[in-house]
Formats: C-alpha cells, structure tokens, sequence
C-alpha cells in the first residue's frame, strides 16, 4: 500500500463524527499534515461519475459560507479537499439536515449536523 493511500485512510479515520441523542455531526479534519482545508464538495453517490451539489449562496473572493439545506443525506458523499489536492471522501449519515463551509482568508471550516 503507497503512502499516499495510507495517509488518506489515516485522514478519514481522523474525520470526527459525533452522534448523540438529539443530533449528528460531521467535520472535515481542518488540516492534513499542516495542509490546510480549502473546500468541502458534495455529491449523491460516487463523486467520480456525478456532478457536485451547488450550495445554496455562491462563492466570494475574500470569504464565504457555502450552506447546503438537505431534505435527505441518504447517499450523500462529502469530499474534504485541501490546498494540496489531498481530499477525504466521507460517506454522510442519514438524517443530517445541513451542511456547511465557512471560508475566510485566515481559516475554513465544513461540517454537516
């Protein structure tokens, strides 16, 4: 197995995923190896043969928040990608509601809950 498959797997084990009672959550890891998040895609079912989910607001030079009001994440597939090209393919939960990507030109974070 190359290094790149490995650091990859390690990345998505690292992807938290928080469940309790009342809700579920989902965040891409902010860096991999000091290369920092840049965007989170969406797709239903495999991202290779599908066009990727629009977000609800479009994108801003200097920052955005792209929002995504989800009537399902059944089959929903989340792509962390990094400055790098390095991406995280996280497979949604079912009866997550929204998802989310807060871009600055300092930070960017994405979670779906």
């Amino acid at each position: 197995m190359s290094s790149a498959i490995r650091i990859a797997i390690a990345l998505a084990m690292m992807a938290i995923s928080t469940t309790t009672s009342a809700r579920s959550e989902v965040v891409c890891p902010p860096a991999t190896q000091g290369d920092p998040l840049d965007r989170m895609s969406l797709f239903v079912g495999d991202p290779r043969n599908l066009v990727e989910l629009a977000p609800v607001t479009p994108p801003s030079p200097r920052g955005f928040i792209y929002d995504w009001r989800l009537r399902s994440s059944a089959g929903l597939v989340a792509l962390c990608r990094y400055r790098s090209g390095v991406t995280i393919q996280i497979n949604l939960s079912a009866g997550l509601q929204e998802c989310r990507v807060d871009h600055s030109p300092v930070k960017t974070t994405a979670r779906c809950w």
